[in-house]
C-alpha cells in the first residue's frame, strides 16, 4: 500500500451535504414461503419497525437490489466469499448453512394466490442490502449455472427502520468485522475530507471504506488523528 502522509489543510468551508435521491423502486419475485414476525412491542411508539422473512429460490433474486446501504464493498476473492460459493454451487441446504440477505424497505407485501413478494424501496440512505452483500453478489454470479428448485436462501426484510438504521447496519455486519471507517463513510462522516482534496491529484486514489478501489488509506489516519486532537475548536471553525 502506498504511504501517503501528506497533511491537508482544512479551509473554513461551508458544508453542503449532497441529498441523495432515489426514485421509489418496486421489485416483485416469487418466494417460497412469506411470513411476518409480531413485533413484540405492545406500545404503538415502538410498534414502528416490521420484520419478515421470506426464502427465495437463488433463480428468482433480482439483480438490481439497492447496494449503497451495506457498509461494506464485497471482495469475492477472500476465504469467506470462497467458502460462500462452495456453500451454494457444491452443497445442499444453502438456505439453513448461509445467514442470508437482509433488506431495509419502505414497505413490503405478499400475494398468497401468486407467492409473489413486493418489496418498496425509496430512501437512498437506508433503503437496500443491509448485511449479506457478499452472498447476494455470489448468487448473482452463478445463477446461470444453477437449477430452479436446487438451492434457496433466507431473505430477512425490515420495514420501520429509518431512525435506527446506522445503529442497524453496524450491528448486522460483525461476521466480518467491519472497521470504524466503513461505517463512518455510510454515516457520511468523511464529506468535509471529500470536499477539501477533491481537487487533488490523489483525491481518487483515497479509499474511505474497507474492499474500495484505492491506494491511499493512510491519509484517514492522519485527518482522523488532526480531528480528534483540534475536535474542541472545529465547530467554530466551520461556517453554519
Amino acid at each position: 500500500m502506498y504511504n501517503y502522509v501528506q497533511m491537508v489543510v482544512v479551509p473554513r468551508i461551508k458544508i453542503k451535504i449532497k441529498e441523495k435521491k432515489m426514485e421509489q423502486l418496486t421489485m416483485k419475485f416469487k418466494v417460497e414461503s412469506f411470513r411476518k414476525i409480531p413485533n413484540p412491542y405492545k406500545d404503538e411508539a415502538n410498534k414502528i419497525p416490521e420484520m419478515y422473512v421470506a426464502i427465495c429460490d437463488v433463480k428468482n433474486i433480482p439483480d438490481n437490489i439497492p447496494m449503497d446501504t451495506n457498509p461494506r464493498k464485497q471482495n469475492l476473492k477472500n476465504s469467506v466469499a470462497k467458502k460462500i460459493t462452495r456453500s451454494l454451487t457444491e452443497e445442499i441446504d444453502f438456505h439453513l448453512l448461509n445467514r442470508g440477505l437482509l433488506i431495509s424497505a419502505k414497505e413490503v407485501s405478499f400475494n398468497n394466490y401468486d407467492s409473489v413478494m413486493t418489496v418498496v424501496f425509496e430512501d437512498p440512505e437506508c433503503h437496500g442490502d443491509v448485511d449479506g452483500g457478499h452472498t447476494y453478489k455470489i448468487i448473482l454470479d452463478h445463477q446461470d449455472d444453477l437449477e430452479h428448485g436446487k438451492q434457496f436462501v433466507k431473505i430477512e426484510i425490515l420495514t420501520g427502520v429509518e431512525s435506527i438504521f446506522q445503529d442497524l447496519a453496524d450491528a448486522r455486519n460483525t461476521s466480518t468485522q467491519v472497521q470504524d471507517k466503513s461505517i463512518a463513510e455510510l454515516r457520511d462522516y468523511f464529506e468535509l475530507i471529500k470536499e477539501t482534496i477533491t481537487t487533488e491529484e490523489f483525491a481518487n486514489r483515497v479509499y474511505y471504506m474497507e474492499n474500495d478501489d484505492g491506494d491511499i488509506d493512510e491519509i484517514i489516519d492522519v485527518i482522523e488523528a488532526e480531528i480528534i486532537e483540534d475536535v474542541d475548536g472545529l465547530e467554530d471553525e466551520i461556517e453554519e
